[in-house]
């Protein structure tokens, strides 16, 4: 598959579940991340071209965990054989500042 993106993608140091904030189904782990895209590890197909309103709960900071959502289309689907999963490729649509600064802290500094 070509490769189109605009910013490199980092790969997730920390596993973060990612939900369907409508539903609240839990969708898959977060593999990798940036400013424009995002990559999720699924159990199940998602559709691709379809719009989610993503749910990442980000671990306790003081005394409320932190729950950060992103508006984001489903672009690409590939299987995964290794695993028997499915890799989703999402564009991100809308996120706030502070969202992506809080998440991209998170997977990419972290060492637990």
């Amino acid at each position: 598959m070509e490769d189109r993106r605009h910013q490199k993608r980092k790969n997730v140091s920390y596993s973060l579940d990612v939900y369907d904030d409508e539903s609240g189904k839990l969708l898959g782990k977060l593999v990798d991340f940036s400013r424009c895209g995002l990559r999720l590890l699924t159990e199940d197909p998602l559709e691709t071209g379809a719009m989610f309103l993503l749910r990442i709960d980000l671990p306790k900071s003081g005394a409320n965990p932190q729950a950060v959502r992103i508006k984001a289309r489903s672009v690409w689907l590939e299987q995964d054989f290794s695993s028997n999963a499915f890799n989703s490729g999402f564009s991100i649509e809308e996120m706030s500042k502070k969202t992506f600064e809080a998440v991209d802290k998170l997977v990419h500094h972290s060492k637990i």
